[in-house]
This record gives structure tokens, sequence and C-alpha cells, in this order.
């Protein structure tokens, strides 16, 4: 499963150095959220655990994580984004 798409030039190296953190923050988030039990989480709460995560990087990882790994599950969305926008609920299984 890829977890960085290359949008940009790069060298393979920086490419495989960019897939392998990709993939490393997809672990971290799902060893939160597992560790956290039966919590849902939007992306903007990760965030707040993992702050040095770009929340465009948190959004990819919660995708990742449940429509390729299927590891995690929206459970709903609720008005809790900027500007009161609806923004999903995630949890671990």
């Amino acid at each position: 499963m890829r977890s960085y798409y290359q949008t940009t030039p790069l060298t393979a190296m920086m490419a495989a150095q960019y897939e392998q953190d990709a993939k490393s923050q997809e672990k971290s988030i799902y060893d939160f959220m597992k560790k956290m039990g039966n919590i849902e989480f939007t992306a903007w709460m990760i965030q707040k655990h993992f702050p040095h995560y770009q929340i465009t990087s948190i959004r990819r990882a919660l995708h990742n994580l449940e429509h390729k790994a299927k590891l995690i599950v929206q459970t709903c969305f609720v008005n809790e984004g900027i500007n009161n926008r609806p923004v999903g609920r995630f949890k671990a299984l």
C-alpha cells in the first residue's frame, strides 16, 4: 500500500524517505487511536496530540487507515471543523 503520493519532482531516495515518513505517521496515529480504545477522533483532535503533523498528512493517514488498511472506521460526521463545517470522526477497530 502506498502512503506517499509524489506530485513534485524528487529523487528516488527522497521519494522513498517520504514514503517511509508517511507510513510512520500512519503507524503512530493508528497506535495512538488503538491505545485510546473506543474513543472517536477527528483529524483536528488527532493534530492536538501530534502538532508536528500537518492536518493534510493526518487526513491522508486517516484515509489510508480506513480505506486501504481497514484498521479504522468512520463513525459519523460532526460540525466541529473550521467555520462549523462537518468533519468525520474515526475510531480504531
